[in-house]
């Protein structure tokens, strides 16, 4: 299971930036979240390594 967050918010500029937050529910119920800036080309994840596989399945069910 899965669930979405997206956060706008203006940078020095004024400029708008997105965000995604993604909570991804395991089968043991404990959750993790990871994020993501939203980009012209898609989603650069922010967190550390490789964002899991489930992750960027919820992104692409999101966006479409």
């Amino acid at each position: 299971m899965s669930d979405i967050e997206t956060i706008h918010e203006n940078d020095e500029y004024g400029e708008q930036h997105t965000r995604r937050i993604v909570t991804i529910t395991d089968a043991t119920g404990e959750e993790f979240e990871h994020e993501f800036r939203e980009q012209e080309d898609g989603h650069e994840y922010l967190g550390e390594g490789e964002p899991p596989k489930s992750a960027l399945e919820a992104l692409e069910d999101y966006d479409t």
